[in-house]
This record gives C-alpha cells, sequence and structure tokens, in this order.
C-alpha cells in the first residue's frame, strides 16, 4: 500500500498529546506574529527610531511574520499529527 496521505493503517490521535503541544506551538505562532507587528509598527509611527540600522531590523522582522503566518503553522500541523513520514 503507498505512503501518500490517504493510508488507511495510520495510527490515530492522540489527544492528551495533540492539545498542549498544539497550544503550545499556536502561543509560538502567535507571539512571533504580533511581536514582529510591534517591531514593525514602532519604527514606521516611531520618526526617532527611523534609522538605516532599524530598517534592516524591520526587514528582519518581515522576514519573521512571513515565516509566522506561512511556515510554522504547516510545521505545527504537522508536528501535531505526528506524522513522522512527512518530515
Amino acid at each position: 500500500m503507498p505512503d501518500g496521505p490517504l493510508r488507511r493503517d495510520a495510527a490515530p490521535l492522540d489527544l492528551s498529546r495533540a492539545v498542549p503541544v498544539g497550544m503550545v506551538l499556536a502561543s509560538f505562532i502567535a507571539f512571533a506574529i504580533v511581536g514582529n507587528i510591534l517591531v514593525i509598527l514602532s519604527v514606521v509611527c516611531n520618526r526617532h527610531l527611523r534609522s538605516p540600522t532599524n530598517y534592516f531590523i524591520i526587514n528582519l522582522a518581515i522576514a519573521d511574520l512571513l515565516l509566522g503566518t506561512t511556515v510554522l503553522p504547516v510545521s505545527a500541523t504537522l508536528e501535531v499529527s505526528d506524522r513522522a513520514d512527512c518530515r
């Protein structure tokens, strides 16, 4: 039988592990998104923080924000579902 997404022999989800792990990972993702938005807004809204160095920090915050909104949710879903064959 193929090891695709339609496997029928997959083990059932262990909720005693999936719920706490999912909550911790979701909080990490939320903190990453909110924190990076705050960094971007603080530099954009405060004229005294507009320096070339802080523009590099904004660039890092944007990259981290993209990571937190695209890659981390998928990785967290795979971790919670315990799909070792997808890693």
